[in-house]
């Protein structure tokens, strides 16, 4: 009969943990081995992306995370960050704003890597007219130079989703209330905050809307047209046309109010009463249009416009009946006869259905 000594059990209770903290370790080891081959498998590390003549930005973690590398070496310049966005080339700027990993931003050269300013933000933005919007604790937006001074203070509130960035010595900025106006390098309004929409600011020209009206604004913020239009979209930037449109007629139009085309029709497809048996094969007499925003009706024949595209549906309930409505399909609406005459209005699709077959009657009784 053996006998343990309690050295020997306490050697031995030992030997048996350290073994099974070490089969534990080899197990998260190869885990871990194994999720790196694999993410190299299916997420390979990308080539870096010139930001600069001789610095790029290289995805790493499968695309999560981002470094600055030497192009000319491949050597790390950076540590991981969330994210590097570069100022646009046509700005003449040079610095980028960077995310750390815990969500601070801060400012980097592009064309040496180096940290210009440390990340302290929590909210920046692209450098542009060499301005850069940051925010603070107060989230309040104020404007930095390259060297970090401000050139207008904190003063702005701040909202979630604008871009806060200087085009043409001017930057439009948004209020709580959701209006817009401008301001220029001092920070003083330049347009008061009006303005209930404003289109994308990196083109020429500045779409804007005001009391449900549509104009058109130049760079140096000069009215090219007047809000006062149904709806006005830039056609061509680099041509100087937009899409205006007035009493549901949308037409091409140059910034100098040459009208290129009078009717712009979108799409267009042919119009049957609804009575029709689905084997008439016979061409259709009007067609259904789209013209900016709303649905019309044309001859089929000589492309004129019969009712004007101010609907949201157009169908033919009698052979000579139209039936806009508003809302879609089950909307109310009005009556057309096939003259472009209004013959009911505000009324209800049982009652337009109703007014048809009515009127289909006295004809029939007529004849």
């Amino acid at each position: 009969m053996r006998v343990f000594t309690t050295t020997t059990r306490t050697l031995r209770i030992t030997w048996a943990i350290f073994c099974f903290i070490m089969f534990i370790y080899g197990v998260c080891a190869l885990t871990s081995l194994l999720a790196k081959g694999l993410r190299s498998l299916f997420a390979p590390e990308n080539d870096p992306v010139p930001i600069s003549y001789n610095i790029g930005k290289k995805y790493v973690r499968g695309g999560k995370m981002v470094r600055l590398v030497d192009l000319s070496s491949g050597r790390n310049l950076s540590s991981r960050f969330r994210w590097v966005v570069t100022p646009e080339k046509r700005s003449g700027d040079s610095i980028a704003v960077f995310c750390t990993r815990n969500g601070k931003r801060g400012y980097l050269d592009i064309n040496s890597g180096k940290t210009t300013l440390r990340a302290k933000y929590s909210k920046a933005f692209i450098f542009s007219d060499s301005l850069a919007a940051v925010v603070g604790k107060d989230r309040k937006v104020g404007f930095i130079r390259p060297d970090g001074t401000f050139a207008i203070e904190p003063k702005f509130p701040f909202i979630e989703g604008h871009d806060y960035v200087f085009k043409n010595g001017y930057c439009w900025i948004t209020t709580p209330e959701d209006l817009y106006g401008v301001i220029d390098k001092s920070g003083e309004w330049v347009l008061e905050p009006s303005f209930s929409y404003v289109s994308d600011y990196a083109t020429n020209a500045f779409v804007v809307g005001e009391n449900c009206k549509f104009g058109l604004l130049d760079q140096d913020l000069n009215w090219i047209y007047e809000p006062v239009h149904e709806d006005i979209r830039i056609a061509d930037e680099d041509k100087k046309t937009v899409f205006v449109t007035d009493g549901g007629i949308k037409k091409l139009m140059t910034y100098d109010g040459t009208v290129l085309e009078p009717f712009i029709v979108d799409s267009a497809g042919a119009l049957y009463p609804e009575s029709d048996p689905e084997d008439d094969y016979s061409p259709a007499r009007f067609n259904w249009f789209l013209s900016g925003e709303g649905m019309g009706v044309m001859d089929a024949l000589t492309g004129k416009m019969i009712i004007p595209p101010l609907y949201d549906d157009v169908e033919m309930i009698s052979e000579n009946l139209f039936f806009c409505s508003f809302d879609h399909y089950y909307g109310p609406g009005v009556i057309y006869d096939c003259n472009g005459n209004p013959l009911g209005e505000n009324l209800a699709r049982e009652a337009a259905e109703a007014f048809a077959k009515n009127t289909y009657n006295q004809l029939t009784i007529k004849r």
